[in-house]
């Protein structure tokens, strides 16, 4: 487990959907994509990934921003070098 309790196997499938990736994700896609690369064998509830994406954000490896549409939503994009 990492210092906020979620497991580290999260974060690295996290970071593996961010690895090579251009356009900015939002929480539904990054859920989305998590279930496909597992088969849909795995969900991930949003109390387990937004510590994962926060922490990521801490170490510099992607950014979060705010959109406006119908709703407003917020999306994650990996850090560009």
């Amino acid at each position: 487990m990492d210092e906020d309790g979620s497991p580290r196997w999260l974060r690295d499938v996290v970071d593996g959907i961010f690895r090579g990736q251009r356009e900015r994700l939002s929480r539904a896609e990054i859920q989305r994509r998590i279930e496909q690369q597992t088969g849909e064998s795995l969900r991930i509830e949003e109390g387990a990934l937004y510590p994962a994406l926060r922490r990521l954000e801490r170490d510099g490896m992607v950014t979060s921003g705010w959109g406006v549409s119908a709703a407003t939503w917020r999306s994650w994009g990996a850090r560009s070098a």
